[in-house]
């Protein structure tokens, strides 16, 4: 249950976003007040349970790298509201581990198994179907829409990737998380008051309910209830639990926004989280004897 909860409550980002984006305020003062908020509770639980917030030297250029990575990708994300669906923005987002393989093949010569590239041409026709390249009329999106939420998927598989290959690797989740949240706020901070002279006014105590909710469910606790259900249930199951952030958002935008949902733009959702869910579960897979006879007919043909 605690994977569940933990990869709903990512998706309920829209929920929180989509109201306040509605009313003018700018995707770059929620962002920074969801970093910011997101960075003070961790700070305080940390104060509390007396935990060191330290980071060893060597790890803090790759702490920025990960705090840009992680602005790019909400700055993306948020912006691609704007142009879709929240629901099928999210479904977009969520080929991070696709762009994970491809970035892990290109620069550290890992292999693309054959079920990683059956994944792979599974996402690519799923994100055909969205677009509605084949004309069927469907209410296909934007390429500038899909190409601002696709770098957001981009810049995530980014983050994962320093976080697996630099120093971080022996700072605790909690610390690493606490520091990359107060830059990114930061960073935030100083790309608003260059582009747009500032922080938009937040007018009423509704909006801001909702931002302190944003910094509170959708981040500090699902992160916290993904710790939990990757100890209990171990990280591929806790992956693939995953595919309820996006189903969630996809509910939220059918369910609260009205958000239309054609069938052409649908198989290419579940596209692309059958290919999400291969990637995840690729190792397991080719680890299966079932895998093992396959391979081996295809080898003696």
């Amino acid at each position: 249950m605690i994977g569940i909860f933990a990869s709903a409550s990512f998706g309920l980002i829209p929920f929180f976003t989509l109201p306040v984006m509605e009313i003018g305020v700018s995707k770059g003062t929620i962002i920074f007040y969801r970093f910011l908020f997101s960075a003070l509770i961790i700070g305080l639980l940390s104060f509390f349970r007396k935990k060191n917030l330290k980071v060893p030297k060597k790890a803090i250029p790759s702490v920025f790298a990960l705090a840009m990575m992680y602005v790019g990708s909400a700055m993306f994300l948020f912006w691609g509201f704007y142009y879709m669906p929240s629901g099928v923005a999210t479904v977009i987002h969520f080929l991070y581990p696709v762009f994970l393989v491809i970035i892990l093949a290109i620069f550290y010569r890992q292999r693309i198994s054959p079920v990683s590239l059956l994944a792979i041409i599974m996402a690519i026709l799923g994100v055909s179907f969205i677009m509605d390249v084949w004309g069927e009329g469907s209410g296909g999106i934007e390429t500038f829409g899909l190409i601002v939420v696709a770098l957001s998927a981009f810049a995530y598989a980014l983050y994962i990737v320093i976080v697996q290959h630099s120093p971080v690797k022996s700072v605790s989740g909690s610390v690493l998380t606490f520091w990359v949240m107060l830059l990114a706020a930061g960073i935030v901070w100083i790309i608003e008051n260059l582009t747009q002279g500032g922080l938009t006014q937040i007018p009423q105590l509704e909006e801001w309910l909702y931002i302190v909710g944003l910094a509170l469910i959708p981040t500090v606790l699902s992160n916290l209830a993904l710790v939990v259900a990757i100890r209990s249930i171990g990280s591929t199951a806790a992956s693939v639990l995953g595919a309820m952030e996006p189903l969630t958002a996809m509910a939220v935008g059918i369910i609260v926004f009205d958000e239309p949902v054609y069938t052409l733009t649908f198989s290419g959702i579940l596209l692309i989280l059958c290919a999400v869910t291969l990637i995840i579960t690729s190792g397991v897979i080719e680890r299966s004897s079932f895998y093992g006879r396959i391979a081996g007919l295809v080898r003696k043909k």
